[in-house]
């Protein structure tokens, strides 16, 4: 960040700090519509090379500068703090240069442009908005209307075929597969014994590492199997994701596992060694001093899961304090999460925050037993319904307070971000009993089921939902630990029956660690009298007897679930 600039602009020598940059608010485009000029807008990382490059080339180039001082409004917005702003006018999450109307309607967008180039693009948008004004706004409202489509917006029916639409989407998809499409396949292959689909999970995640997915030099995962370009080296929250996959991974065989904890053990490495901060939160990125709440929250869930995995407790206690971290400093009450800290928490209003960090409080919950977690996570969705809901009966991405500007007007509803939170609400549906919750899931996931079709190209959004929709539709099992001792004191039968829970390889579960005298009115719930530590399986609201050694827990989950129902 340049002093006394809110930009971040490439460490390297450059004079893109010279040019008249404005933040994104409702005055710049005012004040383009009172000169009646165009906006360019310099979608930017600070983690990006390609981002650099247009500071040291582009924006260093004395006769851009002159155009953007005279010219244009030139608006700079970082893509990670508004990820609101990127999605609407950025490719793919990248970094970009957009060329705009006055009000903000996209003309152009430049990925890889040279400075002749975008001389020539800011040329060609004067003239077409001086000179062919009508036919250009006519062009504009047609795109507006085909954005506005929502094509990912289909209601659809909840069947168990939508699994198998996204297993044939993410086997036929030439790019390498993505953290939720690996989870797919994991899932496909303990739902349905399909063996196909955890070999194809394994070699996925090995040739990620073997073929320059890794940084050889940090151990960290890179966003992109290419070693050069835009891969995101390093960052945050591709680490957590990938280690929650490498702990699923774990539980295949003693050969995966003994393979996954090296990798697990090379990145939670670079984590604790690049990006913690004193404060328990981890950095986005080297060089970076921002803590991104999602991202965060992803490592939260990968460092409790690998903790889990590997029966590593300064793991789960790492992971724990993440979580600590965010209801501490990114946490506004009702209000839910801010999305960015830098000493300050910044930005309400992102639905991809609040799920995440509802997830991350029941993983906290389910691994520690604390009830207070379990609450946060219900704050999370009260949150999310009362702030995000559409008429359509999913979420859009911003809330119904959050900033209009332009084409903030306009509604986006992610496929990703609503099929998590559906999932949310299917765990808290077992691990409260509350029916509320796993209706609010089959709301939101019929609203969407149309999206998942053999030509949707949102591959992580399609694997969410057709996983999470198959979740919802099948048995599940509750492994209910009954613990007659303190939440915070060990437990000779309690504390190995919690532990071998949370490890059964299994499609899909909840784990809840109940203590009577402080949890009676979940354990009223069950309609069990327990008076002494055990566990209870639950299926379909049958369960069968005590069990008291971890050894009976994965038969009795099997006789549960193959009991017939009626």
């Amino acid at each position: 960040m340049a002093s006394g600039s809110p930009f971040r602009f490439s460490p390297r020598p450059n004079s893109a700090g010279e040019i008249p940059w404005r933040e994104w608010d409702a005055e710049v485009f005012e004040a383009a519509v009172a000169s009646d000029r165009p906006v360019l807008l310099s979608l930017a990382a600070a983690w990006s090379p390609s981002s650099h490059a247009f500071d040291e080339t582009i924006f260093s180039d004395e006769r851009v500068g002159f155009e953007l001082a005279s010219s244009v409004i030139p608006l700079r917005v970082d893509i990670d703090e508004r990820p609101d702003v990127a999605v609407r006018y950025g490719e793919l999450g990248q970094p970009c240069i957009a060329i705009l109307t006055p009000s903000g309607e996209p003309m152009e967008c430049l990925v890889d442009p040279s400075a002749d180039d975008l001389l020539a693009a800011i040329e060609d948008a004067h003239t077409r908005w001086l000179d062919s004004r009508a036919e250009l706004v006519a062009e504009i409202e047609a795109a507006g209307e085909a954005r506005t489509g929502e094509p990912q917006l289909g209601r659809g029916d909840l069947t168990p075929a939508l699994l198998d639409i996204a297993l044939e989407l993410t086997e036929s998809h030439r790019g390498a597969a993505g953290p939720e499409a690996v989870r797919l396949w994991l899932y496909a292959h303990r739902r349905r014994t399909d063996l196909r689909a955890e070999l194809r999970a394994r070699a996925s995640i090995q040739r990620r590492v073997d073929g320059g997915g890794v940084d050889r030099e940090s151990g960290a995962f890179r966003h992109c199997l290419e070693a050069g370009g835009d891969c995101d080296v390093g960052r945050a929250g591709t680490q957590g994701e990938w280690l929650s996959v490498l702990a699923r991974i774990a539980s295949e065989d003693s050969e995966a596992h003994e393979w996954a904890f090296d990798v697990v053990e090379q990145v939670i490495g670079y984590l604790e060694r690049e990006l913690l901060e004193t404060t328990g939160g981890f950095l986005d990125s080297p060089g970076d001093d921002r803590i991104f709440v999602s991202a965060n929250a992803s490592i939260a869930r990968g460092l409790l899961a690998c903790g889990v995995a590997f029966d590593r407790s300064d793991w789960r206690s790492r992971g724990r304090t993440v979580a600590d971290f965010i209801l501490l400093r990114l946490r506004a009450g009702e209000a839910g999460v801010y999305h960015v800290w830098d000493g300050l928490p910044r930005q309400l209003g992102l639905l991809g925050d609040q799920v995440a960090c509802g997830n991350a409080f029941l993983d906290a919950y389910e691994v520690t037993g604390e009830a207070d977690f379990l609450a946060h996570a219900q704050t999370q969705v009260r949150v999310i319904e009362r702030q995000f809901h559409t008429s359509e009966g999913a979420f859009g991405d911003i809330d119904s307070m959050h900033d209009q500007t332009a084409l903030l007007g306009e509604r986006r509803v992610p496929l990703l971000e609503n099929a998590e939170a559906a999932e949310l609400m299917i765990r808290l549906g077992h691990l409260t009993h509350d029916d509320r919750y796993p209706a609010a899931a089959y709301a939101v996931l019929g609203a969407l089921a149309g999206g998942v079709t053999s030509e949707a190209t949102d591959i992580e959004g399609v694997s969410v939902l057709a996983r999470v929709t198959d979740r919802l539709l099948s048995l599940e099992p509750e492994l209910k630990v009954i613990s007659f001792s303190r939440p915070t004191e060990h437990d000779s039968v309690g504390d190995p029956l919690h532990s071998e829970a949370l490890r059964l390889a299994l499609a899909a579960h909840t784990v809840q660690r109940l203590h009577p005298g402080f949890d009676d009115q979940l354990i009223a719930q069950l309609g069990v009298t327990a008076t002494s530590s055990g566990a209870y399986c639950f299926v379909a609201g049958e369960y069968g007897s005590l069990l008291t050694h971890p050894d009976e827990l994965l038969s009795a989950v099997e006789r549960q679930l193959s009991a017939p129902s009626f």
